[in-house]
């Protein structure tokens, strides 16, 4: 087959590179391994590279900003699980000491208070979703859940408040469950964080 070009693939990934990491072309404190495979030939190295070069000569500007967005990404998602996770905490202390869950569930039936706190949880879940929309196998997937789950909640309540109120009476009954499940996600988001 003459005249195709050979099927090339970008690989990234992050990897522990040992010492020394000098002698790889690898800046120490660089953490991601991109790679510029070569189906047909021996794969060349470039560490922060644009995924067009085919040097083993990384880009100090290419690597600078796959290393600054790697960094905000984490930024961002230590952010939302200290946030959420200090959230929850705290109203999942509250519902299993002062039984207050019950008493926002009976509030359900006024739809001016379901559609006022639907705006919130609109504002609330549109923000994570903008901010944080990393949809990775890690611990930071949670947080991409849990603001779609908002944003779609927000959506609801503000839309069919009567149906918020008919689902809210599904949980009357599990208060305490429902507030340690609160105050356990709560806890594993801010331990996630550190």
């Amino acid at each position: 087959m003459a005249g195709q070009q050979p099927l090339k693939l970008l690989i990234l990934v992050r990897i522990q590179v040992p010492e020394p990491r000098e002698s790889l072309g690898i800046d120490p404190g660089f953490p991601l391994f991109c790679g510029l495979v070569d189906l047909n030939q021996t794969p060349q190295v470039c560490c922060g590279c644009s995924g067009t070069e085919e040097s083993s000569n990384p880009s100090p500007l290419n690597k600078r900003r796959a290393f600054n967005n790697l960094n905000k990404n984490m930024e961002i998602s230590i952010f939302f699980a200290r946030f959420l996770g200090g959230f929850f905490v705290i109203f999942g202390l509250l519902f299993i000491i002062t039984k207050q869950l019950g008493k926002t569930i009976e509030m359900t039936e006024n739809k001016e208070f379901v559609i006022s706190t639907g705006y919130i949880s609109l504002l609330m879940g549109l923000a994570t979703v903008v901010l944080h929309n990393l949809w990775v196998a890690d611990w930071r997937v949670v947080i991409t859940i849990l603001g779609w789950s908002t944003l779609i909640k927000g959506i609801l309540k503000i839309g069919f408040p009567e149906f918020i109120h008919k689902q809210a009476q599904k949980f009357k009954t599990q208060q305490t469950l429902e507030a340690i499940a609160l105050l356990l996600l709560g806890g594993w988001l801010f331990w996630a964080s550190f």
